[in-house]
């Protein structure tokens, strides 16, 4: 049996963060998808938060080498054509 709820949860982003990394490969990038498309429909452009992310991560006592490293992991991922090419032969699922 399934039911339709709707309620309001305030989420930290440690919170946020345990949930993205407990996906598979196909639903971190769909979220990162995700954000795109809402980012994109923002009034202002978004290259300064980016810029601004990448700062935080640099310069902030909260920041880690395990934060900084999944940004790089990610866009040395996104170097090859096809995930064949990739260094592992397949990607790493948490489940």
């Amino acid at each position: 049996m399934k039911i339709q709820m709707e309620m309001e949860v305030d989420l930290t982003p440690e919170q946020l963060g345990e949930l993205w990394a407990n996906l598979n490969d196909d639903a971190q990038a769909r979220f990162f998808v995700s954000a795109a498309k809402i980012i994109d429909s923002w009034e202002n452009p978004i290259i300064n938060q980016m810029h601004a992310v990448g700062r935080h991560l640099v310069d902030c006592t909260c920041s880690t080498e395990g934060a900084r490293e999944i940004i790089l992991n990610i866009v040395d991922g996104m170097k090859y054509e096809s995930s064949k090419d990739t260094p592992t032969d397949k990607a790493i699922s948490p489940n």
